[in-house]
């Protein structure tokens, strides 16, 4: 299991977000110890997982690809947009792991946190996404998380607050929840921490393919009316 959160807050007029997780990593029964971030990076937002870890390698798949980065799917206006953006993960998910998901005695439910500069989703593999006016928690320790955050709220005065209760809140998880635990890393969600949005290819020109038979009808034309002057 893991904890992710994320919380969003307005500050003389402008929204930040800041989304977080731990790194620790859980294999049924297994602990595993690891200080690599569950937060995956995108040019218009960031993505935390929880549940299957193999969608790790599906996110960094699709934020290296320039045909999905430059897709309409990264536009997160409304939870339909989250909606649609997550089929995509986990329809490509499904794909490379169709053994896991079939298995009946697999319990594993897969989350995922998106946060954008001024929007925060979450959405699961049942195909929910929904959008959250405050904050969102997902994994074991997120009743913790949630308990934290909703009594220091009211004292979060600026982004800097945020981005510490945002860390607060998942250290709190970690503390209290075998689930959690590893290094703890928090994003502010703006652009100086996104990637840019790479080219596409270039396309090569399609080489121009001869017709023949219709080379051989224009030379037809012309004779005829060559004949006729």
């Amino acid at each position: 299991m893991t904890i992710i959160v994320a919380a969003k807050k307005e500050f003389n007029g402008k929204t930040y977000t800041v989304i977080g997780s731990d790194s620790r990593l859980t294999v049924r029964e297994e602990i595993i110890e690891s200080k690599k971030s569950k937060l995956i990076k995108f040019p218009t937002f960031i993505v935390g997982f929880s549940g299957l870890a193999n969608i790790k390698l599906v996110l960094q798949d699709c934020a290296r690809d320039p045909d999905f980065l430059n897709s309409p799917y990264l536009h997160l206006n409304s939870a339909s947009d989250a909606r649609v953006l997550a089929s995509v993960f986990f329809q490509e998910l499904s794909k490379r792991y169709e053994e896991a998901f079939d298995d009946p005695t697999n319990e594993t439910f897969i989350e995922l946190v998106v946060a954008s500069k001024d929007r925060i989703f979450h959405c699961d593999c049942f195909g929910d996404a929904h959008e959250f006016d405050r904050f969102i928690t997902s994994g074991g320790g997120s009743n913790y998380a949630t308990g934290y955050l909703e009594g220091c709220w009211d004292s979060v005065d600026n982004p800097g607050d945020l981005a510490h209760l945002v860390y607060e809140a998942i250290e709190v998880a970690c503390a209290r929840s075998t689930s959690c635990g590893g290094e703890i890393h928090v994003e502010l969600v703006v652009e100086d921490n996104l990637p840019p949005v790479p080219p596409l290819p270039e396309q090569e020109p399609e080489p121009e393919v001869k017709n023949e038979l219709r080379d051989q009808i224009v030379m037809l034309v012309e004779k005829l009316l060559n004949g006729l002057n």
